[in-house]
């Protein structure tokens, strides 16, 4: 049976790097604003919705004000409210993001943060702080939950198992 690494590095040669959390450096960089903001924001809006909608909520703060956990610290609720409408439970999203965007000022905190710290945050369950260390914080380790914990892969006829050791 191949470890998880050993697998991680088969896919990684076969596939080359995915990009796994989409993120508009072209925006950023124009803006002047950090990735890491964008990730943290779709970490909190994609929980109980569709990735396309949290798209079109990203894309309202970009139009409309500005993708960062900055401009989430500054607009008023009500505002933010309408420009994330689109993702649902806007208005409990709004609170958390307002939360969150003091607890990451400045957004290096997030490079610092335990799991555990992130865990005690309002509104940043097991997947979204997994979701936030792995790509904004540049973790080495991803916890992985019981729903997906058994992999299996088939490359060249044969199939490759991963199991959650006991």
């Amino acid at each position: 049976m191949l470890s998880l690494v050993q697998l991680y590095q088969l896919l990684l040669d076969f596939y080359g790097y995915q990009g796994w959390w989409p993120v508009d450096e072209g925006y950023h960089a124009t803006k002047g604003t950090d990735p890491r903001d964008e990730i943290i924001i779709g970490a909190v809006l994609t929980q109980n919705t569709a990735w396309r909608n949290v798209e079109k909520a990203l894309e309202n703060l970009k139009r409309y004000g500005e993708l960062s956990l900055e401009f989430i610290r500054q607009v008023s609720t009500k505002e933010l409210e309408e420009l994330i409408r689109p993702s649902g439970f806007y208005r409990l999203k709004a609170q958390r993001l307002k939360h969150i965007a003091e607890f990451f000022n400045p957004t290096d905190v997030v490079e610092k943060v335990s799991r555990e710290e992130l865990l005690k945050v309002k509104g940043i369950g097991k997947e979204t702080a997994d979701a936030i260390l792995l790509y904004a914080g540049g973790a080495k380790q991803l916890l992985i939950s019981v729903q997906k914990y058994i992999i299996a892969v088939q490359h060249d006829g044969e199939t490759f198992e991963c199991k959650k050791e006991e």
